[in-house]
């Protein structure tokens, strides 16, 4: 199956490459049929506004208030995803949050116990806060890597010559999740709240060296599951995570 990207020269954003019509179809296809998805990877260089990961989170977080409003004393940043990512945030960024103690979200790996937080807000530059900066993540800038094909063939290891379609690996926007472990217990809940997929981040994704220490999810995949209006995401949540 050709998995050769539609948009190949990282394009500075995705909104930029396309007219309203052509988003609504993307939307479709990435979103609604799911036949495509929208990959990303971590790039070499760090931006202070925008899809980034790791090091300060962004400047609205700054503020003590708002770390009150959302109980961050115990957490560290992630990863924020902006427009130039992911389009359907309209005027919004959304910031992923992580418990400092492993503990907590390796024991309560799956919604509506994972606490992981998922907050919207305003776009903003990296902000100072050091209380929830993430000095275990080298900060770097998120970027898109194009629109593929979300089904890929694979030899079936049960059956020789048998060839399967499975959800392409790796960071993606979109799609179906790409599972290590296809239990139906993981998604249980999220379908009962009509949640449904929106992303996913491959820990296999860091550059070399990016990493002080273990990485937070060990090696591992984290599921993310939202709520659209109109096209536009209103809502996103921690689904799970798998290793």
């Amino acid at each position: 199956m050709d998995q050769s990207p539609l948009m190949v020269d990282y394009p500075p954003n995705i909104i930029e490459c396309k007219n309203e019509e052509e988003m609504k179809e993307l939307y479709n296809d990435i979103f609604i049929s799911r036949q495509k998805s929208l990959q990303f990877v971590v790039s070499e260089r760090d931006k202070q506004t925008g899809s980034r990961i790791g090091g300060y989170a962004p400047s609205y977080f700054d503020d003590d208030l708002i770390m009150e409003k959302y109980s961050l004393q115990e957490y560290v940043y992630y990863f924020s995803i902006g427009v130039d990512l992911f389009p359907n945030l309209t005027d919004n960024e959304v910031s992923i949050f992580i418990p400092k103690d492993f503990e907590l979200y390796n024991r309560n790996n799956i919604y509506p116990h994972f606490p992981i937080k998922c907050i919207m807000h305003t776009p903003s530059i990296r902000g100072n806060n050091e209380k929830i900066c993430n000095k275990n993540i080298m900060s770097k800038q998120l970027i898109p890597k194009g629109i593929v094909n979300d089904l890929e063939e694979v030899e079936d290891v049960d059956e020789l010559g048998k060839i399967l379609l499975e959800p392409v690996m790796g960071n993606k926007i979109g799609g179906t999740p790409a599972m290590l472990q296809r239990e139906p217990s993981y998604y249980t809940w999220l379908d009962k709240d009509k949640y449904v997929f929106v992303m996913q981040f491959d820990e296999s994704s860091y550059l070399r060296n990016q990493i002080i220490g273990n990485e937070p999810f060990c090696h591992g995949i984290i599921y993310f599951y939202g709520k659209f209006e109109n096209g536009m995401l209103v809502e996103l949540v921690g689904g799970f995570w798998q290793n």
